[in-house]
Order: structure tokens, then sequence, then C-alpha cells
């Protein structure tokens, strides 16, 4: 393994042992902006269309 790869490990089993590595969760999009990851449908600030406007009547 080099330095590089083995510098990265320590940071990610760093990150694991505090509970601060984040991982990407699959979710479904069920329009106008929300999205359901399983726990029930949250809104969803992260995307382009987190206002749902992709999807208004006027705007199409």
């Amino acid at each position: 393994m080099s330095d590089f790869d083995e510098a990265w490990r320590r940071c990610l089993e760093g990150l694991e042992m505090t509970g601060r590595r984040r991982r990407l969760r699959d979710v479904d999009r069920l329009g106008d902006g929300r999205v359901d990851s399983g726990a029930g449908p949250v809104l969803d600030f992260s995307s382009n269309d987190y206002l749902g406007l992709s999807h208004h009547p006027v705007l199409i």
C-alpha cells in the first residue's frame, strides 16, 4: 500500500472511530423537493430543485 493510501486509510479510520465519517444514502425522489430514505419524507435542500420548481406548471 502506498504512503498516500495508508494516510487516507488512517484518516477514514479516525473519522469512523469518532462517528464523523459520512456515507452516501440511497433516496427515492418524491417530487416537489422531497425525498424518502426509508425514515419518512423530508425536504431535500441539497438538490438544485429543492423548491420543486422543475415540475411547476407555470415554469414548464
